[in-house]
């Protein structure tokens, strides 16, 4: 090692162990690892900057291999299966929430009634919106709040896994169809009419989900009586024709639920999780959620479900 290059490994050791101290997340690094880092920055690096330059090298340095050391940390991955409007997405941010899990922000989607999990997602099939990823790729990510050995995931587009495009009414071009809320509506409605015909996993797809991130559990939300008016009011309110009844919503969603209940098209290892109990204040539903996902249970657990409640307004 030349003089030069000597200095300037000094140098990036210096700076990197300022940098990873300013982490308040990261407390686990030795001065072996540290020392490490500093190769494999130079080696990524091929020309060092000057001034300022390398404070900016360094950052996006730290940055990469932070989230990437996060993505192989994770353990235990839990993923939840929904059908549309029953909370799903939510449900996925509140698992999120818990002591040893990366706690992705919340933010607001289609017109103030529906919310989005930051961070959740994977993109497990292209649409007219996004390309497909591999679940690597998904999990690296700027959302994580909190470095832990457990995450939660939500699949994008098809939240359930269903199979639309080998049912001969939607064809193959169902992702490009832009009014996907007008068009998941007509789907639900249509499947209460033949269960049978309706109700078919997409094989293919669930194998690529399953095989990627070897799910501990499955979560399922579901809606029987508590708050069932209430949630097909708000599923209304997000964009459904106003031919399809309500009955068509209630009767489609029960359809799908007694599919995955004796079909079993996710395995064994699935848990309902019922949403109606869980928002109308049964704790005990929301013990059996911590009992799945092992974590103690969040002191403020009411002020989150007050809060969700205000989006069926």
């Amino acid at each position: 090692m030349t003089s030069n290059q000597e200095s300037d490994s000094k140098l990036v050791t210096v700076l990197l162990t300022i940098r990873l101290l300013l982490l308040v997340r990261v407390t686990t690094y030795t001065t072996e690892s540290v020392r490490l880092l500093t190769c494999n920055f130079l080696i990524y690096t091929k020309e060092i900057p000057l001034y300022w330059g390398i404070f900016l090298h360094i950052n996006k340095y730290i940055e990469l291999h932070i989230n990437m050391s996060m993505a192989r940390s994770v353990q235990n991955n839990y993923l939840v299966l929904y059908q549309g409007g029953l909370g799903g997405t939510w449900l996925t941010w509140l698992i999120n929430q818990h002591a040893n899990f990366p706690q992705y922000p919340m933010s607001i989607g289609i017109g103030g009634l529906d919310i989005i999990c930051d961070g959740a997602g994977w993109n497990i099939e292209s649409d007219g919106y996004s390309k497909k990823e591999t679940f690597k790729q998904s999990r690296i990510r700027s959302y994580k709040k909190n470095v832990g050995t457990k995450d939660c995931i939500k699949l994008l587009p098809h939240h359930s896994l269903r199979d639309w495009k080998n049912i001969s009414v939607f064809g193959p071009d169902i992702n490009w169809i832009k009014d996907k809320s007008m068009h998941d509506w007509l789907k639900i409605a249509l499947s209460s009419a033949n269960p049978d015909q309706y109700c078919v996993i997409d094989t293919e797809l669930r194998d690529f989900a399953f095989s990627q991130m070897n799910p501990k559990a499955v979560i399922y939300p579901i809606v029987k009586e508590e708050m069932r008016t209430e949630f097909i009011d708000r599923w209304l309110k997000l964009g459904i024709s106003s031919y399809v009844r309500k009955s068509d919503i209630a009767d489609g969603w029960k359809a799908w639920d007694d599919f995955v209940q004796h079909a079993k098209p996710y395995g064994d290892n699935v848990h309902e999780i019922d949403m109606g109990k869980l928002l109308s204040g049964d704790i005990w539903q929301y013990y059996k959620l911590c009992n799945v996902i092992e974590e103690k249970p969040l002191p403020n657990i009411n002020e989150l479900i007050a809060d969700y409640r205000t989006f069926f307004v």
